[in-house]
């Protein structure tokens, strides 16, 4: 009989994903070694992202590209420009307004993603050089409704371990849908508690009742603020934008290992902004960017 990856692997507790991301792992070693190795040709980045919570939250001014990026993301949210691929839906949060004909290796967002020392943070968090996934700039508009999907508790399916990078494009504060983010280990902890299945979503109760220690990390800030975050080891919400508010703008960008769960064996011929390396940039992001 055929094995569902999907069924018996992703959408699984945590023991069985690990099992099969080392498998995953063992299949290409030379990749692995490469991938590991190339790290060190970045630069030693000033903050980290700790293992221990999988979090780093960076000031408005941290990152030079950012508040270019949240103008940017504004443009396009105000051109209405709408995902072809987005299918229809009750959702009034997280909406793709990304329109990648704009994407250029002169544009914001892409320096944002390429930027040294957002990669050297990333690899040295993943052990590894990551590829880039995904990039979104979503819309969040404010909303009644009791909050479901993703506006929910919950830990994203990829891998075992990953990093997305928000950047908040529009002001954002506990009304505006903030990233709500448990760190790793107690996340950890809650998933054993609660034997937690991927991708599940947890209602608020069950998780405060499973909790132990201090209450979510909730990210607010002004445009600029980036979040950098380990959406599978960390559970996390967001988009509960509040009636009257303003709309919630931010920009995602999603590094993911070769070896994820939902990365096709050939990566390179996968990578959604290949076509945009060329020699102009450093080996490790046309790593990055194409698989190379």
């Amino acid at each position: 009989m055929a094995i569902d990856i999907k069924k018996d692997f992703i959408n699984q507790r945590e023991g069985r994903r690990r099992l099969y991301a080392l498998a995953r792992r063992l299949r290409r070693p030379t990749t692995y070694v490469q991938r590991q190795l190339a790290t060190w040709a970045l630069p030693r980045p000033t903050f980290r992202i700790p293992q221990s919570t999988g979090i780093a939250t960076l000031a408005y001014d941290r990152i030079p590209e950012a508040a270019e990026v949240a103008v940017m993301a504004q443009t396009m949210v105000r051109t209405t420009f709408h995902d072809p691929t987005h299918k229809p839906t009750r959702k009034t949060f997280l909406l793709n307004r990304l329109d990648p004909a704009l994407l250029s290796l002169d544009s914001p967002i892409l320096r944002f993603a390429l930027n040294p020392e957002i990669l050297s943070a990333v690899s040295r968090y993943l052990g590894m050089v990551p590829i880039l996934a995904n990039i979104k700039v979503f819309l969040s508009e404010p909303s009644d409704t009791e909050p479901w999907s993703s506006q929910l508790f919950h830990c994203d399916a990829h891998d075992k371990a990953q990093v997305k990078a928000f950047v908040y494009c529009s002001d954002i504060g506990p009304e505006n849908g903030p990233l709500t983010l448990i760190p790793a280990k107690e996340s950890e902890r809650i998933r054993a508690r609660i034997n937690y299945r991927y991708p599940k979503r947890i209602p608020d109760s069950v998780i405060d009742e499973a909790r132990e220690e201090r209450s979510p990390e909730v990210v607010t800030g002004p445009p600029g603020t980036v979040c950098l975050f380990d959406s599978s080891r960390c559970f996390h919400y967001g988009s509960r934008v509040s009636p009257g508010s303003t709309p919630r703008v931010v920009l995602m960008v999603q590094y993911l290992t070769p070896f994820a769960f939902t990365v096709p064996t050939d990566y390179r011929q996968g990578a959604p902004l290949g076509a945009l390396a060329d020699a102009q940039l450093s080996r490790v992001q046309r790593a990055v960017l194409a698989g190379e």
